[in-house]
């Protein structure tokens, strides 16, 4: 009978361990809980997740801008400033199922992570729109910002970008994502 390596088993057991703190919705458990529990997650977000949790924060974003004269381009920017605030979702991760988490404690991310993260966002569309430049304006350098996040993602073994890294902060796929995908 084959010798059962104990080094193996603790790979298997630590692999498991790490899947399921992956698959874990943080909703459900108390602050003190997620500490204990959660585990550093290995895998990197869809790519395709990611620009649809993103191209409905910015519709939002679009929405708040185009009401109430000069004060919805400061709501909008506000939005987008925010919007990884609370549990580390936004309207548009909580749809597709990702969440913002702090790097050095895997806890969601909170205020300042969302600030770090989306201030060169916030801006641009702040200054895009009262700047008098437009929504074609705002779209063009929203392309290009775009183009130049996905090549940083692309680039980083965690698929962080510069917002990310700056923040301290790394992007996560919860059970909704999964589902979604299958």
């Amino acid at each position: 009978m084959a010798e059962i390596d104990p080094k193996n088993l603790e790979n298997t057991a630590k692999m498991k361990a790490m899947q399921l703190a992956h698959d874990l919705d943080y909703h459900s458990l108390p602050a003190d809980e997620k500490r204990k529990k959660t585990i550093k997650p290995v895998n990197r977000v869809d790519v395709k997740l990611r620009l649809i949790a993103d191209f409905i924060d910015v519709g939002i974003f679009v929405a708040l801008a185009i009401n109430w004269n000069w004060i919805g381009p400061i709501v909008g920017a506000v939005y987008l400033l925010f919007r990884d605030a609370i549990q580390g979702r936004s309207l548009g991760k909580i749809l597709v199922g990702l969440r913002v988490v702090k790097m050095d404690n895997w806890l969601p991310a909170g205020i300042t992570e969302s600030i770090s993260r989306n201030l060169i966002l916030a801006i641009t569309g702040l200054f895009a729109i009262l700047g008098g430049m437009g929504f074609g304006a705002f779209g063009i350098v929203l392309a290009i910002i775009t183009v130049f996040v996905m090549m940083q993602i692309h680039k980083d073994p965690d698929g962080r970008h510069i917002g990310d890294q700056l923040a301290g902060t790394k992007l996560l796929e919860t059970r909704t994502a999964a589902a979604l995908k299958s």
